[in-house]
């Protein structure tokens, strides 16, 4: 998005409706339609880092080495999108690239302190909602 250009859009235009990703939609989507096709492979990769994070809790070692994984790769997604987001601004509309780094890595770091607060620490007062066992 940052380096293409087309009709009417100007180049490295992050803004809703004068950028890249809408020019290409307008080809495939309705005009009023305001979400982007080209915004859902961010997207997919948000689910992706969802489905690591998911292994890394199945293929785990111990507990304490679970919160240390996820905290990691929190941090590093967290560390990644902001410098990221330097050349792709952080754009939840567009759903940019950055964006979706920037996100999961926040998912990693709570996913983190609320496994580290119920394994760990066997705090489970409000939990049961949540969990799939009683």
């Amino acid at each position: 998005m940052a380096f293409v250009e087309a009709p009417g859009v100007i180049r490295g235009s992050f803004e809703r409706d004068v950028n890249i990703a809408q020019y290409i939609d307008s080809f495939i989507l309705a005009q009023e339609d305001k979400e982007t096709i080209v915004s859902m492979v961010p997207g997919l990769s948000t689910v992706l880092f969802g489905v690591v994070a998911g292994k890394m809790i199945l293929n785990r070692g111990s507990h304490v080495e679970v919160v240390r994984k996820l905290s990691l790769a929190g941090g590093a997604g967290l560390i990644v999108g902001l410098v990221w987001s330097v050349f792709v601004p952080l754009n939840k509309i567009l759903w940019s690239s950055s964006f979706a780094v920037y996100t999961a890595g926040w998912s990693c770091v709570v996913l983190a302190a609320f496994y580290f607060l119920v394994e760990l620490r066997g705090v489970s007062d409000g939990s049961f909602p949540w969990s799939c066992s009683a």
